[in-house]
Formats: structure tokens, C-alpha cells, sequence
């Protein structure tokens, strides 16, 4: 039992300099400017929105995309039908906008202004993301929290199998998106940008429906490599459950001050949780439940291991403008 309390304060420890060090962290990645302007104004951005299969236009969508401070070029609507939208495209920027968000008056502006800033061929916007329904509450933070332990990875690498990018919001250079060979030139930029304050997602979606967007998100980057998706399984399990389970297992231990130990040190991760949430803007209730949450991340990570192989670009980036299964 003494390994189990050893184990246990590791990871409390590695909550707390999560809590201590995610402050830093989130500063990596600067909220972007909302007054900054593109050296064009106003730029020619063609905006093609994807909505689902089967159901009307997105109407918050399209009414966010109408009272932009630089009204885009032109906007289409696809509902992952086969006709490739972007053949009648006229824009310099290419926008691919998931249906669910919604933009505040000076998004488009922004990032076009902070793509063009950072010399970037193609950038990713983070959006906050709004639960809408208690699975999404309860299973989406410990899965978003794994991929920022990834650390932020740039679009900008066709080749690279591991890279990530929001699907949710996909800006392109034209010329970058037309020869895909561009976006490589321009490995060394940092492609996300924090714009969690022009960005709102707000989608229901089922258990079901969360089982299947991760399995896609993870399964680009860990598809076919077992023994690091086993790995991630293993850590994550620990990280979100290790010290409650160990804690549990007090019950039947017979030293009463190590069943003490056990119990302060999951009181201790919760409180860490807690702040950790505290700064990411989740709701407390639904912190206590990370576990469970966890135990669906590990999930999504054992498919992952056994799922088969893809090659070619990050399927990431190809989710942004392929069809997607519902």
C-alpha cells in the first residue's frame, strides 16, 4: 500500500504544477488582437460553412458571419454533400467553418490580421467551447486537457501524422490550400491562435456522436501506433483516476493513518482539479466527474490502438474538408 500512496502524491503533485504552471501556459498563446486590421481591408475571404447532413442551414452561424465589422466575400454552405465548394471560390482566404459557431463582430477581421501577421499559409482559431448537454460537460475537459498536454502542434506540416488543428475553424491561404506542398514551407509558424473570445461552439451532441468526433480526432494521430496509444491510455487513467482509486482501496487497508494518506491526497487532486477547471472556464460540478470522463478518454485511446493505420496527411486536416459519417 505504501506504492499506492507513492503513486498517488505523484500525481497530486502533477496537479498542482499543472495549477501553478497552466496560468504560464495559457499565456503561450495570446488572445489575439481584436482591433488589428489585415494589410488589405478588407480582405477577400471566401467563408464555406459546414453544416449536417440533412439539416437546414445554421442559422446562428450565418447570422454571426452577417454582422461582421469586414463582411466576407462570399459564403456556401456545405452539407457534406460531394460538390467541392471551393472550385467556385474567389476568395485570397478560405475560411472552413463548422455550422456550430458562432462568430463575434470583429473574428474575421481578426484572424485574417493575425494570420497575416504571423506569415502563416494556414491558421487554427480556438473557440470556448459551451457544453450543451451533461455528456458533453462530463467527457469533454478530461479529452481536451489530453490534447493540450500534447502541447499545441502547427497545421502547417502535411507530413507530420501527430499534428493537430481545430476542425472547427480552418483558415487558409488560397495559394496554400490549392498546392498542399505550400503549408509545409512553413513548418516553423505557430498556426494557433487563442480566440476564445471572438469563438463560441455550441453543439448537442450524444454520447454517441462524442464517441465518434474522437475517435476520428485521436485516430489520426494515434491510429495503428499501439504502444503509444496504450501508453496515453495507462497515463491517463492514473492522472484522472489513480489517486480517487487509490483512495477507494483505503477501505481495505488495515493502517489506518496510510487509509488517511490515501483519502488526503484525493481530497488534495480535487481541489487541483478544481482550480485547474477554475482557469479553463469549466463548471465545478462537473470537474468531480472528470473521472468518468477519463475512463471514456482511455476508451477512445484503446480504439485508437487497435484502429488500422492512416497514411498521408494528419486525417485532421483532411476531417476540415471531408465528408464526415453521421
Amino acid at each position: 500500500m505504501l506504492v499506492l500512496a507513492i503513486l498517488s502524491g505523484a500525481i497530486v503533485l502533477w496537479w498542482l504544477v499543472l495549477a501553478a504552471c497552466l496560468p504560464l501556459g495559457l499565456q503561450l498563446v495570446p488572445r489575439i488582437p481584436t482591433d488589428a486590421r489585415p494589410a488589405t481591408f478588407p480582405a477577400r475571404v471566401s467563408v464555406i460553412v459546414r453544416a449536417r447532413r440533412d439539416e437546414e442551414p445554421p442559422p446562428r452561424c450565418l447570422a454571426s458571419l452577417a454582422t461582421q465589422d469586414m463582411a466576407p466575400l462570399e459564403v456556401f454552405v456545405d452539407d457534406d454533400d460531394s460538390t467541392d465548394l471551393t472550385r467556385n471560390a474567389a476568395g485570397d482566404w478560405l475560411l472552413f467553418l463548422d455550422g456550430d459557431i458562432e462568430l463575434a463582430p470583429a473574428a474575421l477581421r481578426a484572424t485574417v490580421a493575425a494570420a497575416e501577421t504571423q506569415g502563416a499559409a494556414a491558421l487554427t482559431a480556438a473557440s470556448r467551447f459551451d457544453c450543451a448537454t451533461v455528456w458533453e460537460a462530463i467527457i469533454q475537459p478530461p479529452l481536451a486537457m489530453l490534447i493540450m498536454m500534447q502541447g499545441p502542434r502547427g497545421v502547417s506540416d502535411p507530413n507530420d501524422r501527430q499534428v493537430s488543428a481545430s476542425c472547427g475553424f480552418l483558415l487558409f491561404r488560397r495559394e496554400a490550400y490549392e498546392a498542399n506542398e505550400a503549408v509545409g514551407g512553413h513548418a516553423s509558424v505557430r498556426c494557433v491562435v487563442n480566440a476564445t473570445h471572438l469563438l463560441r461552439f455550441r453543439r448537442f451532441q450524444s454520447a454517441g456522436e462524442l464517441w465518434h468526433q474522437w475517435c476520428l480526432a485521436f485516430g489520426g494521430a494515434l491510429a495503428g501506433r499501439r504502444w503509444p496509444a496504450l501508453g496515453s491510455a495507462v497515463c491517463t487513467a492514473l492522472t484522472f483516476t489513480g489517486a480517487h482509486a487509490a483512495a477507494m482501496s483505503a477501505f481495505f487497508v488495515t493502517p489506518v493513518p496510510l487509509a488517511w494518506v490515501l483519502w488526503g491526497l484525493a481530497i488534495t487532486q480535487t481541489c487541483a482539479s478544481l482550480a485547474v477547471g477554475r482557469l479553463l472556464g469549466l463548471e465545478p460540478r462537473y470537474v468531480v466527474l472528470q473521472p468518468i470522463g477519463a475512463l471514456f478518454a482511455v476508451g477512445v485511446l484503446l480504439h485508437a490502438a487497435v484502429a488500422p493505420t492512416r497514411t498521408g496527411a494528419s486525417s485532421l486536416m483532411h476531417a476540415a474538408h471531408a465528408k464526415r459519417a453521421r
